[in-house]
């Protein structure tokens, strides 16, 4: 009994194993599939080399669309005694992104608040981290810096509308 579970089991690996081995048949379309070549009229390939020879490649300035101004970034870092830097100038109607950054070291364990007439406060920003704000440079104003719980001030900046 055990010769014929043996030989049963030989004889199936055997007959999957030269299954396996068998390659795979074509399918109609991997049969038939043959490049075809095309042939453009010489006077069309004339035609085009013609051109190539002759136009010139015409370099399009890109110009910025009026209703969205271009952006101008600056990060001001902060600690318990000033704005670095103290002073940006801007020009009027810009864009303009500034990323306020408390410093790691020299800052009240609590933070800073950032305050800016055109956002009002950025809220708490931990020593080491930051946060950003956009605006519209419309007119100068003056940024200040306040310890989040007391509002006691800490530092004053400003900026400055062109």
């Amino acid at each position: 009994m055990v010769k014929i579970k043996i030989s049963i089991l030989f004889f199936s690996l055997l007959l999957l194993l030269i299954t396996a081995c068998q390659p795979t048949p074509k399918t109609t379309e991997e049969s038939t599939a043959q490049p075809v070549a095309v042939e453009m009229p010489t006077a069309e390939v004339e035609e085009i080399k013609e051109v190539m020879k002759t136009e010139e490649v015409k370099v399009v300035p890109k110009v910025q669309d009026p209703q969205f101004p271009p952006v101008t970034e600056f990060t001001i870092e902060g600690d318990d005694a000033g704005l670095y830097p103290k002073e940006i100038t801007v020009k009027l109607g810009d864009l303009i992104k500034i990323t306020f950054a408390a410093r790691s070291k020299g800052v009240y364990y609590g933070g800073l608040d950032f305050w800016g007439e055109p956002w009002g406060n950025t809220g708490t920003v931990k020593p080491g981290q930051s946060t950003t704000v956009t605006f519209t440079a419309e007119k100068s104003f003056e940024i200040t810096s306040y310890w989040p719980k007391t509002k006691a001030l800490k530092a004053k900046g400003k900026v400055i509308v062109e």
